[in-house]
């Protein structure tokens, strides 16, 4: 099965409702959700930011390429977070299907790496390629 129209750069199971969804990040900066209770028929569901289609994820400005890591978080089945090359965190809201809140450093190169913390779930840490924690 075909997910990405592009490589696959990251990719995480949700530690809820029995390990049963995947987030993939792709090199083109698709994030999707893959259900995968049923290996048979695969569901699959892009992720988008408000007002944006699909076709239109990976031609805009608003979607920087390269999902280069994802992260659930441990304590709230419906949130997973995403970073990107350009500096972008992405938090997204999977009952939503949209992205809940994105942060931005102008400082800030590509965000390498997000983890949330593991006892309260509030707390997120990112780390960049030329930047300090």
């Amino acid at each position: 099965m075909r997910v990405c129209d592009s490589a696959v750069q990251s990719i995480c199971f949700n530690c809820h409702n029995g390990w049963t969804q995947l987030c993939v990040g792709c090199n083109n900066g698709s994030v999707h959700l893959i259900d995968v209770a049923d290996m048979e028929k695969l569901e699959v569901t892009p992720l988008t930011k408000p007002g944006m289609n699909t076709s239109e994820i990976t031609q805009s400005a608003f979607s920087p390429p390269l999902t280069a890591s994802v992260a659930w978080n441990p304590k709230v089945s419906h949130i997973v977070c995403t970073s990107t090359a350009s500096g972008h965190v992405i938090v997204w809201d999977i009952r939503q299907k949209a992205m809940w809140c994105e942060l931005f450093d102008n400082n800030t190169s590509r965000v390498a790496s997000v983890a949330w913390h593991p006892q309260d779930g509030l707390q997120l840490l990112t780390g960049a390629r030329r930047s300090p924690l």
